[in-house]
């Protein structure tokens, strides 16, 4: 069997933004939005949607999983037209991402990234090979991190998750937390 290969994109976006101290004073501060974008075979899966880095991150223990893995920038999928999750299987030796046949998956997948919505939306990634590319995504977000005296913040900043600031968790702090939310 041919396993499908895994890369990403990453595109530092500095942007202003603000929030509140204890006393209920606004203080605005710049920070700095990692877009991660997965490659799949050579192809971004640039939907126009956010990708949940944190989410997928959290979900590379051996296990069956549903999650929203693209969303709206607000972090409520649903805001994007998107009512079922993304399945992620990962098993000793594969690890599968499917996606709904329901729309908008096919519209958004089909052709760029399926040749057709007759047949499951899923890709098949080697085991070791997959997480080679999430320690490496890891690395490339540690190395931006370190890189910037910015907060690093892994979703848009407009009511999503934060927890991958400076002023809060590392990186790896912030991954451990989203193992929780499984």
């Amino acid at each position: 069997m041919q396993h499908d290969s895994l890369d990403w994109s990453i595109e530092p976006i500095e942007y202003e933004t603000s929030c509140f101290d204890k006393d209920g004073n606004e203080i605005p501060f710049k920070a700095l939005y990692a877009k991660v974008l997965p490659i799949v075979n050579g192809v971004p899966l640039d939907t126009g949607w956010v990708y949940d880095t944190l989410g997928v991150l959290g979900r590379t223990e051996v296990g069956r999983y549903t999650m929203d893995m693209l969303t709206c920038s607000c972090g409520v999928a649903g805001c994007a037209g998107i009512d079922d999750p993304v399945h992620i299987r990962v098993s000793a030796t594969t690890v599968q991402w499917q996606f709904p046949r329901q729309d908008p998956f096919p519209q958004a997948l089909v052709p760029k990234h399926f040749a057709s919505a007759d047949k499951p939306l899923l890709w098949t990634f080697d085991a070791t090979q997959y997480h080679a590319s999430i320690a490496s995504l890891i690395a490339q977000l540690n190395a931006l991190e370190s890189s910037t005296t910015l907060p690093l913040n892994l979703s848009p900043d407009d009511g999503g998750r934060r927890e991958a600031v400076k002023t809060g968790p590392s990186i790896e702090d912030a991954i451990a937390q989203s193992r929780q939310w499984v």
